[in-house]
């Protein structure tokens, strides 16, 4: 699993020794590897490209599992969680002409993170308000009008973690549907971009199901293609 793990989200040679050794280390008990350094490699690797996200948010499932049956002081996620924030802020602070890019690559990474780490059953409650933030973000004017790549990733982001997020934070989720409703009526919005935002508004007002008839209108070719 883990060779597999690791081919996946190609690093090169020299950082691919580096996480084998870090994972060693830390299921043996033996060494505590360098955090910060680790942290830095894979999570710059999640946010190079959103193709990344779930394999990277499951390799550090995997350090913290083991980091836990090792009976070490826990420290793996606290890292992910500081260098997430630092990540953010790192984004925030970016004005170019990639930052939609680089915002579609975050919260794939932040979503994923979310689904695959879990305390108790629960998804991390420290990462419910950025990823709701971040969502926000990308539904602005300046990253998904006209962008059908930012919609797609803020409409996928909430068929997964919808219902989760408004259970965990309602208010928050009531600011985030303001911002996509707004999204849905610029007129820079094509037509894909209105049916892909007006199908997560009716999967929020039907309690996150999608009914049969809403699922038909939303997939059949006529509306797809058009």
């Amino acid at each position: 699993m883990e060779s597999s793990l690791l081919d996946r989200l190609g690093f090169d040679a020299k950082d691919k020794t580096f996480v084998c050794q870090a994972l060693d280390g830390i299921r043996s008990g033996d060494r505590q590897p360098d955090l910060n350094r680790l942290m830095d490699v894979i999570i710059r690797r999640g946010i190079s490209n959103h193709r990344y996200s779930s394999d990277t948010a499951k390799l550090c499932a995997l350090f913290i599992k083991y980091e836990k049956e090792s009976a070490k002081e826990l420290e793996f996620r606290k890292h992910i969680l500081n260098t997430l924030h630092r990540e953010y802020t790192q984004i925030r602070s970016t004005d170019g002409h990639e930052c939609e890019l680089d915002w579609v690559n975050f919260v794939s990474l932040l979503g994923s993170i979310f689904h695959h780490i879990r305390i108790k059953e629960e998804p991390l409650h420290a990462l419910v308000v950025p990823l709701i933030d971040s969502l926000v973000v990308l539904a602005s004017a300046r990253y998904s009008s006209g962008n059908q790549e930012c919609v797609q990733c803020i409409v996928r982001q909430l068929q997964l973690h919808g219902k989760a997020l408004e259970r965990l934070n309602e208010s928050k989720m009531a600011e985030l549907f303001c911002s996509i409703r707004e999204l849905f009526l610029r007129a820079e919005t094509d037509q894909l971009s209105r049916l892909m935002l007006l199908e997560v508004i009716e999967l929020r007002a039907n309690q996150w199901v999608l009914s049969q008839s809403a699922n038909a209108y939303y997939y059949c070719d006529d509306n797809m293609n058009s």
